[in-house]
Parts: C-alpha cells; structure tokens; sequence
C-alpha cells in the first residue's frame, strides 16, 4: 500500500484554542527527536487543539467527523480504522487522563497540526463582512476561533491513522486567556525563612537615597506699579469751541486659534 491519496479539506466548528499556539513551533517530539524536513533539515512543528462544547448545535461538528471517518475508511481500505489503537487526532475532553487540563471539560478536543509552516490568521471584518489577515501574536489561548485543514493517511507510520493538517486560523472572539506555565502563586506553597540573610536589606545600599521631586515655588501674580498721578499746570480757561464728533470705529477682536479519539503522543509527538 502507499499513500496515494490526496488530502481532503475539512473546517472546525467554531471552539475555544485550548493548546498549542499559532506563533510557536516544537522542535522535538515527544522521544527528544528533532522534527526534520525530507531533506532532514529541522523544520517545526505547529500544534493547535481545539475545544468544541459536546452540546453544541453547530452543524460543522458533524460534517467535521463526517469526513474524517469517510477519508479514514478510504485511505485504510483494510479496515485499519476499526482498529482501537486508530490514531483519530481527537479526543474526549472528559477521559480521565485529560482530566485537569483547562477547558477540556465537556468538550470534544481536535488536533490539528503542521510542519510546512505557521499558519495564517484571518479575521471578518465587521463593516464589510470581508476577511482580512491579521497578526498571528493576537490570537490567544483561550479565543475562540475556527480552523481551515485538511486530512490524509498517516501510512506509513507504525501505527495507522490520520494526519490532520493546520493550515488557516479564523479569529472569532475572545475569550478567557489560559496561562502557559506557573506564576507567582506557586511561591505561596513554598514559604520562605522569614529571617533574610547577613548582608541582606529591603532598601537599596549604596546609592544615593531616592530624593523627593522638588516642588516649584508658586508663582504669585506680578502686581503694576502705583501710578501717581502728575500734576499739570494750571491753564487759563479756553473759549470752547463747539464739539464735532467724531465716528466711533469698533475695535477688531482677534480671534485666537483652537487648540483607539484522544491522543496523547500527537501533542509535540509523532502523528
């Protein structure tokens, strides 16, 4: 038998990124293998899993399955599919083994993964329903987003199955950010000695004492000098003359400028 067949196309429903990353490769699989092109050059491995709500009404569901079953029972036309140990690359988010893994709890998880390239991310855009590429970092585990990927037979790997192919990633919405690693809460269950070691000390040593930012003085309103008023000489009374007026101009004002089927060994291992 070889594998003759070409992949063919398939799209999640839409599910919450619960593993893997779209920016972020594996280099070695789950043996410490490095992961190497035909060439036997190191290439990376993409990884994504995705978490579909077991209740969900989304039609993408069925029709995903659908066609991993039918393309399965094509490429292993020895009936390989009903084999047990199968390799499906999904899983059920409530089997004991998963349990503890955030947001696999009553959800379906698919895998799906890459070694030709990262994938691209794309987005709807809002106004004009059109898809656009946006940047890879912004989708988060955690977001809700659907895959575009494709599947084939794993033959011939040792034990059969299918390849699951990541390809495109559409962002559909936020949703709670899952944290990678430890954080600083893991001190809490290691308290530690509260006496500080001989030279220790909680303020700087050595350098200059943090100042103060200095205040500038107020500035008080410069106050006019009293005029006094000067006194004119005294003039001899005239003979007035009869007044003309003059037309009155207005002063101009200036106007001043104004001022955003579970598979473990899939996850950074061999399909």
């Amino acid at each position: 038998m070889t594998n003759q067949f070409e992949a063919v196309e398939l799209i999640s429903p839409t599910g919450r990124l619960v593993q893997g990353s779209t920016t972020f490769g594996s280099l070695k699989n789950k043996q410490g293998k490095p992961y190497v092109d035909k060439d036997g050059n190191p290439q990376p491995r993409y990884f994504m899993a995705v978490a579909i709500d077991k209740q969900t009404t989304d039609p993408d569901l069925g029709n995903f399955f659908n066609i991993l079953q039918t393309t399965a029972a094509q490429h292993w036309p020895q009936g390989e599919s009903q084999r047990a140990d199968f390799s499906w690359k999904w899983s059920d988010g409530d089997d004991p083994k998963n349990a503890g893994k955030v947001g696999f709890a009553g959800c379906w998880i698919l895998k799906f993964s890459s070694t030709s390239r990262a994938p691209t991310c794309w987005k709807r855009n809002e106004t004009s329903g059109a898809m656009e590429s946006m940047d890879p970092s912004l989708v988060k585990k955690g977001h809700f987003i659907r895959i575009l990927g494709s599947t084939k037979s794993n033959y011939p790997a040792e034990i059969p199955g299918m390849y699951v192919n990541l390809n495109l990633v559409e962002w559909r919405a936020f949703g709670k950010e899952i944290a990678s690693g430890p954080d600083g809460s893991s001190f809490d269950k290691h308290q530690a000695h509260k006496q500080l070691p001989p030279g220790a000390n909680t303020a700087p040593i050595g350098g200059a004492p943090m100042q103060q930012p200095m205040q500038q003085p107020v500035q008080q309103p410069m106050q006019q000098p009293v005029q006094q008023p000067v006194q004119q000489p005294m003039q001899q009374p005239m003979q007035q003359q009869p007044m003309q007026q003059q037309p009155m101009q207005q002063a101009q004002q200036q106007v001043q400028p104004g001022q955003v089927v579970p598979d473990y060994n899939f996850i950074n291992g061999q399909q």
